[in-house]
């Protein structure tokens, strides 16, 4: 399937869940299709990104006392698993696409990540390019944080301000 189509289809399932949430019909009861969109905890990482991540798929269903809280959701680009209220989850219609055609779909919509904040670094001396450092991403879960290397991260000027308030040199 052409990259076009993927990313038309994708827009429309998107566009589709943030009516549904503009008429108030957001799902409390339970989510049965086995892919999902979730959307972001506040707003998207960027104004051209729609309200909802995905496709993900959904693991589990997570009950208190008979009623459903939340779902277990595997993000099938990075085949991480988080855990997420069920008020940000709405189905997502395949409608026969392929499995690898879902990830494209997945990995269209989120091309880039927008740091939202360092939270630390790991490595010794003060050489920011033998460091990792624990980033949090804009529009994800705390839980979904990650270390990078310096390579992926160089240019950021978040990370760069938090490099200049360590007293770890900028590389150059």
């Amino acid at each position: 399937m052409k990259a076009a189509e993927l990313c038309r289809k994708h827009a429309a399932a998107r566009i589709q869940a943030m009516q549904r949430d503009a008429r108030n019909m957001a799902h409390s009861e339970e989510v049965s299709t086995e892919y999902v969109l979730l959307k972001y905890p506040e707003r998207p990482p960027n104004k051209l990104t729609a309200g909802y991540r995905g496709p993900m798929r959904r693991v589990s269903t997570l009950r208190e006392q008979g009623h459903v809280v939340g779902y277990v959701l595997k993000d099938l680009v990075t085949q991480a698993e988080v855990k997420v209220s069920n008020n940000r989850v709405t189905p997502f219609e395949h409608a026969g696409l392929s499995l690898g055609e879902m990830k494209a779909l997945a990995t269209a919509a989120e091309e880039e990540f927008p740091v939202e904040a360092v939270r630390g670094h790991r490595g010794r001396g003060t050489d920011a390019t033998k460091f990792e450092f624990h980033i949090c991403w804009a529009g994800y879960e705390e839980s979904e944080s990650t270390w990078e290397k310096w390579e992926n991260v160089a240019g950021n000027t978040l990370v760069s301000k938090y490099l200049l308030d360590h007293g770890i040199r900028v590389p150059r």
